[in-house]
């Protein structure tokens, strides 16, 4: 896809179906449209820059000194979001969840 065909679809609104994991407190992306789904639950997103989709909850500030710990999570994959959604897909971040 060339750059002017990619920037026809940047700020595109875009829903992300989302389904349980197996644990029953995780849910994983099934299916993306940019159809609203009938039912279910789903997130509102946008297209951003380099094809990715943004929702408004890729920032969260932590405590000074807390950092590190919050990095070491993310890499031996323990770290988790605790999103609030609205009935419509609007994502809220709550706060991130070490495990």
């Amino acid at each position: 896809m060339t750059n002017s065909r990619q920037e026809e679809w940047v700020g595109r609104t875009v829903y992300v179906t989302l389904v349980s994991e197996p644990d029953g407190k995780h849910w994983r992306a099934e299916n993306f449209s940019i159809y609203k789904p009938s039912g279910g639950k789903f997130l509102r997103g946008s297209i951003g820059r380099f094809g990715m989709i943004e929702y408004g909850i890729e920032s969260y500030f932590v405590q000074e000194g807390q950092g590190k710990k919050y990095e070491e999570a993310i890499v031996s994959r323990k770290l988790s979001a605790e999103i609030a959604v609205t009935s419509d897909g609007q994502a809220a971040l709550r706060r991130l969840v070490i495990e």
